[in-house]
């Protein structure tokens, strides 16, 4: 707690900030806040102010909010409108001296959150004085990526297929900063690729390296994206059993599994 400023004719009260959950999973919990004022002193406040700048994509939940404690009466307290954003205030013409207040509500955490901190800042005025506080929370990640690649069972040497690799984001989180790469097997001609759904636009071959590289910044919870590469055979290759590899990493979340294959028989 800070103290911008303090006099013996002012009213000296606190702000504290606390959650009654240790942490928040992205896109998947409910994060209850609390504001606690009290008033110790022997002077009422005048022109009460509370706020709690709610973070980015944080979004209030069923217009759920409490307001207790002896001073409850003199609080007019309000959330961002149901699925909405913003800022939480708290006002009050006249803090009574010895007074005491605890307001929660409950927001919904965004999927879109990295593994990390999140930190709620509190303000409060009265009298002309600002006090503040600080809620920092960890934030997890809940999201899985499962990979799963096809491609037909036969082709002739020569001849074009295509080999797809689909992926499904689980979880209540997204998926943040997912790459996947293959490196084509001598003998082996690149053709297109194209993404859809989250791998829309985010793929690119590289000739030097014979290498095709894609990018995500998001894959977003609960959704289906495919990866589909049209490749050939040339003239070298040894017909035979050719088998293509995708390899994935991901930011944040987890992997059922860091590669994908599929075998194809290559006939003459």
């Amino acid at each position: 707690m800070l103290l911008a400023a303090s006099s013996s004719t002012w009213a000296v009260p606190t702000i504290n900030l606390s959650s009654p959950q240790t942490s928040a999973t992205a896109g998947g919990s409910a994060v209850g806040v609390v504001l606690d004022l009290t008033n110790p002193d022997g002077v009422a406040g005048s022109n009460v102010v509370a706020t709690i700048a709610i973070p980015q994509k944080y979004v209030s939940v069923n217009n759920n909010l409490s307001i207790t404690g002896s001073s409850a009466g003199s609080f007019h307290c309000l959330t961002p409108q149901n699925g909405s954003t913003g800022t939480f205030v708290c006002r009050a013409s006249n803090f009574p001296a010895g007074g005491a207040v605890s307001v929660s509500f409950v927001l919904q955490s965004p999927a879109r959150n990295s593994a990390g901190t999140q930190t709620f800042n509190g303000r409060l005025v009265s009298s002309g004085a600002q006090f503040t506080d600080t809620l920092s929370l960890p934030v997890t990640v809940s999201a899985t990526l499962t990979p799963t690649a096809t491609a037909p069972s036969t082709a002739r040497v020569g001849s074009n297929f295509v080999y797809q690799l689909a992926t499904n984001s689980g979880g209540f989180s997204a998926l943040i900063n997912a790459s996947v790469s293959l490196t084509l097997p001598a003998g082996v001609e690149f053709v297109s690729v194209f993404g859809t759904g989250n791998w829309a636009n985010a793929c690119r071959y590289l000739p030097a390296t014979a290498a095709i590289n894609c990018n995500a910044s998001i894959l977003e919870q609960n959704s289906n994206s495919a990866i589909h590469l049209s490749l050939k055979t040339n003239s070298s290759f040894v017909p035979g059993t050719l088998t293509l590899t995708s390899n994935l990493t991901v930011g944040s979340g987890t992997l059922t599994s860091p590669t994908a294959s599929a075998a194809i028989l290559i006939a003459p």
